[in-house]
């Protein structure tokens, strides 16, 4: 209750401090935020159960798969809130025309940046509630609700009032509060879920979001299509990956056998 509060409280004070063409300009780049949340959630659901199971049977393994969880999270976040900085132009205007949404564009922007963020905290929650720590994140949304709403009131104000689109404020709101909680669930983690290899993993990760989005400019600005553009970035991006070692063979073997190795844990759970 509380998470959906903080996550959709700026909606309800938008309506209340704003007007109804500020609340299309957020609605629009907002849709397309919640349609990207796809991947996290099959990940964790995935993933889950055989956290859990881990958890009583090998520790060792459950720090090992955390962090790797972690890592494959930000690895798929990255190119998607790349891209959707990078391209938000062309796709507000793909998919909701450039005429009424050109304000959505900025909002698009920041709110790929949340985007980044809200994976990284879908992984990091999965990862306490494994551990039994559901009560620590009660207390982790209780801070992003008090924090978010006096928060949204000021800058929802403030852009409204200085720049006619109080939604900026609102956008700005969510990445700030999602990068709360990221930091409050960091700190939450138990010892040996989270270490410096997953601040070298993010370092690289997010250097070949940046190269992917200077490909992105590059070829935007010799082709006519954005497609190309998006698709050549992700290829960059791949690309770029595997010499950084921040992929490597052992993460792609780790990941295919997933599935099964969940049901050995299962077998030998019950075994015991």
């Amino acid at each position: 209750v509380l998470g959906f509060i903080y996550y959709r409280i700026d909606v309800v004070m938008l309506s209340s401090m704003t007007n109804d063409a500020v609340i299309g300009w957020y609605g629009a780049p907002y849709r397309l935020f919640d349609t990207l949340m796809f991947f996290p959630v099959i990940l964790n659901t995935a993933v889950y159960p055989v956290m859990s199971r881990l958890v009583h049977s090998s520790r060792e393994t459950m720090n090992h798969t955390s962090r790797r969880i972690l890592d494959v999270t930000l690895i798929v976040a990255v190119p998607i809130a790349v891209g959707m900085v990078a391209l938000a132009q062309p796709v507000i205007a793909f998919l909701f025309g450039l005429a009424q949404y050109q304000n959505s564009v900025l909002l698009l922007q920041i709110l790929s940046v949340s985007l980044l963020l809200v994976y990284v905290n879908l992984a990091l929650n999965t990862v306490l509630v494994s551990h039994d720590l559901q009560r620590k994140t009660v207390v982790t949304a209780i801070v992003a609700t008090v924090v978010n709403i006096p928060v949204n009131y000021f800058t929802i104000g403030y852009f409204q009032q200085h720049f006619g689109n109080g939604a900026i404020g609102a956008a700005i709101t969510t990445a700030l509060t999602e990068l709360c909680v990221t930091g409050m669930c960091i700190s939450l983690l138990p010892k040996g879920c989270f270490g410096i290899e997953n601040i070298f993993i993010a370092g690289k990760t997010l250097f070949s979001g940046a190269v992917m989005w200077g490909a992105i400019w590059f070829v935007e600005s010799h082709s006519p299509g954005w497609t190309i553009s998006a698709i050549a970035g992700c290829i960059v991006y791949a690309l770029m990956l595997f010499p950084l070692k921040v992929i490597s063979m052992r993460e792609v073997h780790f990941f295919i056998g997933l599935l099964p190795f969940r049901k050995q844990v299962a077998a030998s759970v019950s075994n015991n």
